[in-house]
């Protein structure tokens, strides 16, 4: 009984520890992508603005990136995948209100969701949960803003941490347009 009450308060901080590090904020839904005008990006291009990488806590193994992107190419699209020059494994992620149900899973990865509780002015109890997606639609025209507490880029099991200062190689794989190949600057979050 008493090794069960551990093992569920163990995974309950590990879940919400999870969910902090993609989240600042309490945000509950993952924003609806905005329309600008198609001429602030390269014409007939999808364009990436502001991507950075979290920075790793010592012992952590999880980390993410953001990025704001533009669909110019006046078509919808969608981002299908993402890579990175490290050792991860490389999803596309989304944070949001799931349910009043008590925590799937602490993991990442490999289809496993996590959800951790969350309390918030005017919103009462519910479970945040981040869960990889197939992928994450841009309509033609409009920006898509991947940030903490939505929309981002998971890296999961990472070999070498992440370091404030340093940069790392991500390309993005859209279902029409070319891919991307960004130096993505990692930053403390």
């Amino acid at each position: 009984m008493r090794t069960g009450l551990i093992r569920s308060a163990v995974l309950g901080v590990a879940a919400i520890a999870l969910v902090t590090a993609c989240s600042s904020s309490g945000a509950t839904t993952a924003p609806a992508a905005s329309t600008v005008p198609a001429t602030e990006g390269a014409p007939g291009a999808i364009t990436a603005t502001g991507a950075w990488a979290r920075a790793m806590a010592p012992g952590a193994t999880n980390s993410a990136v953001y990025v704001t992107l533009l669909n110019g190419t006046g078509t919808d699209d969608a981002l299908v995948s993402a890579a990175a020059d490290i050792d991860a494994t490389v999803e596309i992620h989304e944070v949001s209100m799931v349910s009043e149900a008590p925590m799937e899973s602490a993991g990442m990865g490999g289809g496993m969701s996590s959800a951790a509780p969350v309390e918030s002015a005017g919103m009462g109890g519910g479970m945040m949960g981040m869960r990889p997606i197939e992928k994450l639609p841009l309509p033609a025209g409009a920006a898509v803003e991947l940030k903490p507490g939505s929309y981002h880029i998971m890296l999961i099991g990472v070999k070498e941490p992440l370091k404030d200062g340093s940069t790392i190689e991500v390309t993005l794989t859209f279902e029409k347009a070319p891919p991307i190949t960004l130096t993505v600057p990692v930053k403390m979050g």
